[in-house]
């Protein structure tokens, strides 16, 4: 039995009419398969067993086998309807399941409600006949090629795929009377209507016709046509612009001189010399080998030159491979879109691990469509084509990539970008790997936010631009009033705040920054494989996003289903239609009170939307002996830490919220917690050892609100490192399970992997205290990765001059480990010759990081005194402290369950290594 099992989690969304499934997504679908199976096979069971929720023949006698699409992990089944034996437009049905056989989602696009008078044995116009007609359609062009007349059974929809742009910018050398493509396209749709007689009635929204479709590719001006001829007038029922387009231009290299200027005045009065400074020096990799005569051309593996429409000019050829430019000359944008295609490909094979993702040498032509200001990609010819107006557009890498992203979700899933305009998600996919690519590359924070601000620069102001900087929301009007390209810069933005939370922001660390940015467009590019070609919502590619998410295949060793909850929560926060509020949200604080974004909540474009240091949370606390009653502990707090002495018994706290809507409550929650002796590149649960398992807390329920928490301990643990110890509380719930609860046995996730993509797991750092006359330090070394690997550890000193540590490490930029491995590393740290520490004003400390090729994984800070001696802990108002009286004209400091010093702290002087001692002397 493989009908679908519809859960709590599970995501659907149902036609307002006949209230059938229309979008079905649970990646937590049984497995039903045992053993060799055959995909369609299992995707056909699925729809027949689940026939009663789609409201089709449980023999799916109008359904035939389409095509099986085969991404990273993952397959696509797809199946299209038929109606009295004739293929229906636009019905693909959908079923996308990992390469084990479990179903993750299925997407219907089935018509239910074609007239019973559409007879296909009744049609007017043979297929001869419709033949003439395009033919006629097509006879003002220079050249045209059409496809053989299908008979289908079309919907009407109406489509506006083109330029959005309102003026055509000249180029020099092109003749001023040379059409613009809207006037072509007007042309055409009005040549189609010649002939027609003019009472013929126009098509209505949602009108079924037979009709003979017919896709025309023509020459002088290019383009690619989609035609439908109703099968029993002749009429013409629509015509769609095949061509994708993008909207600007640009001449720099990477991406951009705005973007790597960070300067938005650049225009195209700017100097060539600032220009051209703003231009580096690249390699231009994976060349065809010279020609017969000795020279290269830039063709190559993934890209080739092509002269496929005016204006004509020879691509450049160097016999020693020389292709530098100046950024006015036309041979520069040659070196622009060979070099940045280039790399992106070999970026998706060799970075993110994806052969079968547009693995083809594209023709280009980077002076082509007739000069006008655009940019399109044609999938019916598969190549690519620059316009010059304005600043030309291969001139601006943000261009380019955007018009390779038409190409890449053609190839990969056919027909999507003609089929998915509307929606945005074909517009939106290419703004999106040009903001997040790019992202490392602004040397300005004015210039994030802008997309192909060259192109669009403010001062030429050749036209608008587009953005994904904003607030939008899904449901507001700027989504449901729009077109495909102002909603696919909805889509660019959502996404790019989604990479800046799976680490975009970050501040600190390059690697993480980068790890988000392959994380998030290799999950966009798996998702390409499995929405329909035609009708994608951004529901259904939001949801193949997770999907990806969750079948990720170890791939950097990465978990399933790590991030689950930060894209969720991304697509919640923008009110994407099937991602509402959770009913359960059980979380521990770390300062953004359960969200994944910026500490106010707000999640606005210019906060960081990330937290580096994810191991300082502040709802996890330690005292050094346990509350004195269940009262006083819920009235405790963050406040009460203390940092744990050595060798004696601490007693660890944590504050548990729930942000969910159900008003009744979480349900039973469970609270566990974890230590481990300090080390970097620490592993889940290897590393982590539980503070006695019969101490988890069980708590009936949490109700929602800020305010609502419930502080769960005493864990008691005994610390045994002087000056650094980790501990891990995790937050278990039915109905908000944490991500270590669906884990496979086998999983090994690094703890960088794992606290920041889920608020139910939270992280602190403790500084234990020394015994006294305890120097020496150490920690773990672990090799978080199942692969034999290279590890470079880096030190940072603020320790006060004289002073040293050292290691038993002999070269410690370059420790191999085997998979796995953990090694223990001595550390000393010695007054030596250095003055005495008596002023701790300035945090002297030394930081350890470890890395794995320049990847961040981990690392630690030791202090020469704990945090608390920076710092200490006050809580007004203090409680006088017999035999003291209160003293209302100097500050005190005040140690909860400890001492109350009556005294002024700026009085007190310190000395010591690494132990302190407290001095009073009268004040002069």
């Amino acid at each position: 039995m493989s009908k679908i099992q519809i859960s709590q989690e599970s995501r659907i969304d149902y036609d307002p009419q006949s209230h059938v499934i229309r979008s079905f997504f649970d990646a937590g679908q049984p497995l039903t398969t045992k053993g060799p199976f055959n995909l369609y096979d299992v995707a056909k069971e699925a729809l027949s067993d689940s026939a009663s929720l789609f409201g089709w023949q449980t023999d799916l006698a109008d359904l035939r086998p389409h095509t099986t699409l085969n991404g990273p992990g993952a397959h696509s089944v797809r199946f299209t309807q038929e109606y009295k034996k004739t293929p229906v437009y636009a019905s693909e049905v959908v079923v996308n399941m990992q390469t084990d056989g479990r179903l993750n989602s299925i997407y219907n696009n089935y018509h239910y409600e074609i007239p019973a008078d559409i007879e296909p044995q009744k049609l007017q116009i043979g297929s001869g006949q419709a033949k003439e007609i395009i033919a006629n359609l097509l006879s003002h062009y220079e050249s045209h090629r059409s496809t053989e007349p299908e008979l289908i059974v079309y919907q009407y929809q109406k489509a506006h795929n083109h330029p959005p742009k309102t003026s055509e910018q000249p180029t020099p050398g092109i003749a001023a009377s040379a059409p613009s493509i809207p006037t072509i396209r007007a042309t055409f749709l009005e040549r189609a209507a010649a002939g027609f007689p003019a009472s013929a009635e126009r098509p209505k929204e949602g009108h079924y016709f037979l009709a003979w479709m017919v896709t025309a590719t023509t020459k002088t001006p290019t383009h690619s046509w989609r035609i439908f001829i109703n099968a029993m007038t002749g009429n013409l029922v629509n015509v769609i612009d095949l061509l994708e387009y993008a909207t600007g231009a640009g001449r720099v290299f990477d991406p951009n001189p705005i973007v790597s200027s960070g300067n938005t005045g650049l225009s195209t009065t700017t100097p060539l010399v600032t220009l051209n400074g703003q231009a580096s020096a690249v390699v231009m990799a994976r060349l065809n080998p010279p020609d017969g005569g000795g020279n290269l051309h830039l063709d190559g593996t993934f890209v080739n030159m092509a002269e496929i429409e005016s204006p004509a000019f020879a691509e450049p050829v160097s016999a020693l491979g020389n292709f530098l430019f100046n950024a006015n000359d036309r041979n520069f944008l040659a070196a622009m879109v060979y070099y940045h295609i280039d790399r992106f490909q070999q970026y998706i094979q060799a970075d993110l691990g994806l052969n079968n993702v547009a693995n083809f040498s594209i023709p280009v032509d980077p002076q082509g469509f007739s000069g006008a200001d655009n940019s399109r990609y044609n999938p019916v010819a598969k190549d690519l084509a620059f316009g010059e107006g304005g600043i030309p557009d291969a001139a601006d890498a943000m261009v380019i990539l955007h018009e390779y992203g038409h190409a890449i979700q053609d190839n990969v899933n056919p027909g999507y970008g003609g089929g998915n305009y509307s929606g945005g998600t074909s517009e939106g996919f290419g703004d999106f790997l040009a903001a997040v690519y790019y992202d490392d590359k602004h040397a300005s924070p004015t210039t994030r936010g802008i997309m192909m601000s060259w192109d669009a620069n403010p001062t030429d102001n050749f036209w608008p631009g587009r953005r994904y900087d904003m607030n939008w929301l899904f449901d507001g009007p700027e989504f449901t009033g729009a077109n495909g390209h102002n909603r696919g810069q909805l889509w660019c933005a959502v996404n790019f705040e989604l990479y800046r939370k799976l680490g975009g922001d970050s501040l600190w660390y390059p690697s993480v920054k980068l790890g988000a940015r392959d994380l998030m467009i290799r999950l966009h590019l798996m998702a390409n494989f499995n929405v329909p070609s035609s009708g994608a919502t951004t529901t259904q590619v939001a949801q193949q996003i997770e999907a990806a998410d969750s079948n990720l295949g170890g791939w950097r060793g990465l978990a399933n289903g790590l991030h689950k909850k930060v894209i969720y929560d991304t697509y919640r926060r923008r009110h994407l239609p099937s991602y509402p509020n959770k009913a359960v949200d059980v979380y521990i604080n770390d300062g953004r009170e359960g969200g994944y974004g910026s500490l106010s909540g707000n999640d606005l474009f210019n906060e960081v939307l990330w937290q580096d240091n994810y191991w300082v949370t502040q709802d996890i606390w330690v005292k050094p002996t346990a509350y004195a009653s269940p009262a006083a502990q819920q009235a405790g707090g963050p406040g009460d830490h203390i940092e744990p002495p050595v060798a004696s018994t601490a007693y660890l706290y944590a504050r548990v919220k729930n942000r969910g809507t159900t008003v009744g409550g979480s349900g039973p929650v469970t609270v566990r917690a974890f230590y481990c002796a300090p080390g970097i590149g620490l592993v889940w649960p290897d590393d982590w050892i539980e503070m006695n398992a019969t101490q988890a807390v069980a708590t009936p329920n949490i109700v929602p609100g800020a305010g609502n928490g419930v502080i769960a301990g005493p864990f008691t643990w005994t610390p045994t490192e002087v000056g650094h110890e980790c501990v891990l509380v995790i937050v278990e719930c039915a109905n908000d399970r944490a991500i270590t609860q669906d884990l496979a046995v086998n999983d090994h996730v690094e703890h960088s992997n794992l606290v920041p993509f889920d608020n139910n797991i939270a992280q602190r750092n403790l500084v234990p205290t020394p015994a006294k006359g305890s120097k020496n330090r150490g920690f773990w070394l672990r090799n978080p990765e199942e692969t034999v690997r290279t590890i470079a550890l880096h030190f940072t000193s603020s320790l006060p001059k004289g002073w040293r540590w050292t290691t038993n490490i002999v070269n410690t930029e370059s420790i191999r480990m085997a998979p796995l491995e953990r090694r223990w590393v001595d550390l000393v740290i010695d007054q030596a010759g250095g003055p005495e520490v008596t002023d701790f004003d300035k945090p002297y400390h030394l930081t350890m990081t470890g890395t794995i090729d320049g990847r961040l994984i981990g690392g630690m800070t030791y202090y020469v005194a704990p945090p608390s001696a920076f710092a200490p802990p006050v809580r007004p108002p203090c409680p006088p402290c017999a035999p003291w009286p209160p003293c209302d004209e100097k500050p005190k400091v005040c140690y909860p369950d400890g001492v109350c010093l009556n005294i002024p702290w700026k009085d007190c002087e310190f000395e010591g290594e690494l132990d302190l001692k407290v001095r009073f002397r009268g004040k002069k």
